[in-house]
């Protein structure tokens, strides 16, 4: 695996073409029986499965992501949109003037995807004020992808668990259950589920949707055998998803 932080920069100097993948997870309640770590551990481990495959180069995870709609129970920590995406700005434009050509942000946590829908609006200004500021040629551009499992097997996951499992359910459980299985106290899980959810998610606090911070009604279909699975998939899909993108050995 290539680290991104244990090499040099004559290590990356000599490298033509680069391609990395960066995790971001959340630190955010999962209900009573997952830890505040569920999105973190999940992102990062397909990121490193990923990069594994496409022999890329793996970047610390950024452990912390817009999770607002779990303020207000205790353990989350959630950045403003807007800061997060200054955030992702800059360590992009860092990763351009170090030659990557390709980064995959590889992340697990729902709350972000419209922060990331926001991403051309936004980090296309940022960067080119970041550039400007600070008197930088502008380069060849870098390519980034925003890469979530649920992109591409949102079908499949709802076939396999329901359509009533949107956090801290089965496969957040299964998922857990297969990678840190002695972080879940199973014990003390509990399906709850509010229909308004459907509609209404960005429009009511959590807290008045979950009195356990559990948004599923599936918890007794959790195996660690399932997360083994689901993890698969998941690494399956954005690795193939990269490779039929670039169709170019060399960039691997």
């Amino acid at each position: 695996m290539k680290l991104w932080e244990t090499q040099t920069w004559y290590d990356l100097e000599k490298i033509e073409s680069k391609t990395a993948i960066l995790p971001v997870g959340s630190i955010e309640q999962h209900g009573p029986h997952l830890p505040l770590a569920t999105d973190l551990i999940i992102a990062e481990e397909i990121a490193k499965k990923v990069s594994e495959q496409i022999d890329a180069y793996l970047l610390p995870i950024l452990p912390y992501s817009c999770s607002k709609e779990h303020l207000g129970v205790p353990g989350t920590i959630s950045l403003r949109s807007t800061t997060l995406l200054i955030l992702l700005a800059d360590i992009f434009q860092s990763l351009e003037q170090s030659g990557v050509k390709y980064l995959g942000v590889v992340y697990w946590h729902g709350g972000n995807v419209p922060v990331f829908k926001k991403y051309e609006a936004t980090i296309k200004s940022a960067r080119k004020y970041t550039l400007e500021e600070n008197g930088i040629e502008e380069k060849e551009k870098l390519e980034v992808e925003f890469l979530n499992p649920w992109k591409f097997l949102r079908e499949q996951f709802v076939e396999l668990f329901g359509k009533k499992d949107l956090h801290a359910g089965a496969i957040e459980t299964s998922l857990i259950l297969h990678l840190r299985p002695e972080l879940v106290r199973l014990n003390l899980a509990v399906n709850e589920w509010d229909d308004r959810v459907i509609d209404n998610l960005d429009d009511l606090p959590w807290t008045l949707l979950s009195e356990s911070g559990v948004l599923a009604s599936n918890i007794e279909q959790s195996s660690a055998e399932k997360g083994e699975s689901l993890l698969k998939l998941s690494v399956e899909a954005i690795t193939n998803h990269i490779i039929s993108k670039f169709q170019a050995p060399k960039m691997f």
